[in-house]
């Protein structure tokens, strides 16, 4: 299962890249931020929420409705941003009641907001590929964060303006994958780099001297295995 290790969310992403085959999927893309009681949660308490966000989050993941989580790191995007969730369901509200299932949401240590997203990426793949990784590693009951590594993610508007400026990117090796998040005129492209700051980043972005597209660039964390999804695009 997708274990990543945060102060006290998690959360993730996925994709859709310029000549694939497959159709894109539709999903449910949660952001998990500040909740009202941050802060106001301590001791015992806080630790079983805790405790019971990460055993959630396995239990979702082993039967197949949470696909990808992980945590956002500063500089964050949106200040109460703690993490994301992405769902197999297309449905807002089946995402949105499954969220709410999680104990750091219903402690009031979380919020969330609920966004279409769509890629092409083999996303159902991603925690068997993870638990096949940890089970190699031969560590026991690892901590969560094991099997993880640093990415950042970029949000840009307007989509398809993004996606053909960034195009030449998937040359250099750097690009992991891309999505659509949101829809009608909110829609915006989502990509992942295989970096692990901002500022390895933004020097691509700048270089593209496109105009009228809006990058915004942040960094995150979740499993290893979610630079196989490039090998499904680029291949």
């Amino acid at each position: 299962m997708l274990r990543c290790a945060l102060c006290l969310p998690l959360l993730l992403m996925a994709c859709q890249a310029p000549g694939t085959s497959p159709e894109p999927g539709s999903f449910s893309f949660v952001w998990l931020l500040k909740g009202p009681a941050e802060g106001s949660v301590v001791g015992e308490a806080l630790e079983q929420a805790q405790a019971g966000h990460f055993a959630n989050m396995e239990k979702q993941a082993e039967q197949g409705n949470l696909l990808l989580a992980g945590p956002l790191w500063p500089p964050r995007l949106n200040p109460d941003h703690r993490g994301i969730f992405i769902f197999a369901m297309e449905e807002a509200s089946e995402a949105r009641a499954m969220a709410a299932r999680d104990p750091a949401v219903q402690a009031g240590l979380l919020a969330m907001e609920v966004e279409a997203f769509q890629c092409r990426a083999p996303l159902a793949e991603l925690p068997v590929w993870h638990q096949a990784a940890v089970e190699a590693s031969g560590v026991v009951d690892p901590e969560p964060g094991f099997h993880a590594r640093p990415y950042v993610l970029v949000l840009a508007s307007p989509p398809l303006e993004a996606e053909e400026a960034i195009a030449p990117l998937w040359k250099e090796g750097s690009l992991v994958f891309q999505g659509r998040l949101g829809s009608g005129s909110k829609q915006r492209s989502l990509f992942c780099f295989a970096a692990e700051t901002p500022d390895e980043v933004r020097p691509s972005l700048e270089a593209l001297k496109v105009q009228g597209v809006d990058w915004q660039v942040f960094p995150w964390f979740a499993s290893k295995e979610v630079l196989r999804f490039r090998e499904t695009f680029v291949n």
